[in-house]
C-alpha cells in the first residue's frame, strides 16, 4: 500500500523524459516546416504540389507528437505499464495512422482542404488523436 501511494506522488522519470523527447520533436518538426518548407503555408492554396502535400501531412504529424507528449506528462504520475514499449513502438504507429486519416479527412472537405482552415481544423484533431488514440484502439479491441 505504501508503495502505491509513493508511486502516485512521485512522477515516473522515464515518462517525463519521453514527454520532453516528443515535445522536442514537435518543436523541431515545426521549425523544419517554417524554415525549409515556407511554401507550405504561404503558397497559393489552389495549387496542389508534392512539397505542399508533404508539408501539410508533416504538419498533422507534428501536432500528433504534441499530443503524445501531453499524454506522457499526464501519465507520469499514474502510469502502471512500462513506458518504453508503448511510447516507442505502439504510440508512433497509432499516431502515423491517425495523422494520415486526419490529413485525408481534412484534405477531402473542400472548404477546409482548399483554404487555410486546414491548419486550424487539423491541429486540434491531431493533438486529440495523439493524446487519446491509444485509448480508442483499446476500446475497439475490447469488443
Amino acid at each position: 500500500m505504501a508503495n502505491k501511494s509513493n508511486r502516485s506522488s512521485n512522477p515516473d522519470q522515464k515518462r517525463i523524459c519521453i514527454g520532453f523527447i516528443y515535445l522536442l520533436l514537435f518543436f523541431i518538426s515545426l521549425t523544419m516546416l517554417f524554415f525549409l518548407c515556407k511554401l507550405v503555408f504561404w503558397d497559393n492554396i489552389d495549387s496542389w504540389n508534392w512539397p505542399k502535400v508533404f508539408g501539410r501531412a508533416f504538419f498533422v504529424l507534428s501536432f500528433s507528437l504534441l499530443g503524445i507528449s501531453f499524454r506522457a506528462f499526464k501519465w507520469s504520475t499514474i502510469g502502471t505499464v512500462p513506458p518504453c514499449r508503448a511510447y516507442f513502438l505502439e504510440y508512433p504507429i497509432i499516431v502515423i495512422v491517425s495523422s494520415v486519416f486526419i490529413f485525408s479527412l481534412s484534405s477531402s472537405i473542400p472548404i477546409v482542404g482548399e483554404s487555410f482552415l486546414f491548419y486550424t481544423f487539423s491541429a486540434p484533431l491531431s493533438i486529440v488523436a495523439g493524446f487519446s488514440g491509444y485509448d480508442a484502439l483499446r476500446l475497439v479491441n475490447l469488443k
